[in-house]
């Protein structure tokens, strides 16, 4: 499951550490082009907490993901 991120020191066992990278590592490991652009907030304890999207691509395929992260952030700006 995708979550937010954890609060400076929550995570403490290396697995959970682990667990919370495993979705931006495999772009990096398979030389994949990505981008991660704000998505909004959630207020989970009454306070705002900033979400991202990520966005990945096929190799060498760069532009994908600058149009995508640009089509995205022009559709929250209307």
């Amino acid at each position: 499951n995708a979550t937010v991120a954890p609060k400076i020191g929550e995570l403490k066992d290396p697995l959970s550490m682990y667990l919370a990278d495993v979705y931006m590592t495999t772009a990096c490991l398979a030389g994949l082009p990505s981008i991660s652009v704000p998505a909004g907030t959630i207020e989970p304890d009454g306070k705002p907490l900033p979400i991202g999207m990520h966005i990945t691509a096929k190799q060498f395929d760069e532009g994908m993901v600058f149009r995508v992260a640009h089509a995205f952030e022009q559709s929250r700006q209307s």
